[in-house]
């Protein structure tokens, strides 16, 4: 926020687009809590594919150089992509009922 609003040009747009965005959902007839909870249920469905960025990141030598990432940190990091994307999936089942109680 030190910098002129010329310097900082976008993140002066992103401040304001998300105040405006705020905004307008505090006019609308949305419970609060039940909005925060889908948001987080968002976040719980992008998670696996950032995992997944961030390990194709970190095992980029132009990125990390002699710091990638070992075996047994990918082994970790594709656990965690694997387990995510099953609690993804249950979370779906429970939810809407996509496979007709079957999991």
């Amino acid at each position: 926020m030190d910098n002129a609003i010329a310097h900082a040009r976008g993140f002066c747009i992103v401040f304001a687009l998300s105040l405006l965005i705020g905004g307008a959902l505090a006019f609308l007839p949305i419970n609060p809590i039940e909005f925060l909870f889908y948001t987080q249920v968002l976040d719980g469905f992008l998670l696996p594919l950032l995992v997944i960025i961030l390990l194709v990141l970190c095992n980029d030598k132009k990125v990390m150089g002699k710091n990638v990432n070992s075996l047994w940190k990918n082994i970790i990091g594709i656990i965690l992509v694997i387990v995510l994307a099953v609690l993804d999936v249950l979370l779906l089942e429970e939810m809407f009922g996509l496979f007709g109680g079957l999991l």
